[in-house]
């Protein structure tokens, strides 16, 4: 398994956890705190919001490895892109005790 493909797994597992959090409260009358860190709406929120940075860092990677070399911008795509690999690895810190977790993901 690949570092998106991980990523992209633990956060549907979140998703999961959230609406499955916010439905159990919804059915035993517990009104839902968005405010709350451990809340099924912020687990999702959560969830979503980090969805959206791999999918930024994903679009970044693909693109500086689609610039030529020797090309005006391939150095600052470069760049871009090794900040986002370490943004994807940080992602990952969380999910360390995962079987899935691989130690090179470590930053």
């Amino acid at each position: 398994m690949d570092l998106l493909a991980f990523l992209h797994a633990r956060l549907d597992d979140d998703e999961r956890l959230g609406t499955l959090h916010t439905r159990v409260a919804d059915e035993i009358g517990l009104a839902a705190d968005p405010c709350d860190p451990r809340g099924g709406i912020r687990i999702v929120a959560d969830a979503a919001a980090k969805r959206r940075m791999v999918e930024r860092a994903d679009a970044a990677i693909h693109l500086a490895d689609e610039t030529p070399e020797g090309a005006p911008n391939a150095a600052q795509r470069q760049g871009q892109a090794a900040a986002w690999e370490a943004v994807l690895e940080f992602l990952t810190e969380p999910y360390a005790d995962h079987p899935d977790y691989d130690p090179e993901w470590k930053p």
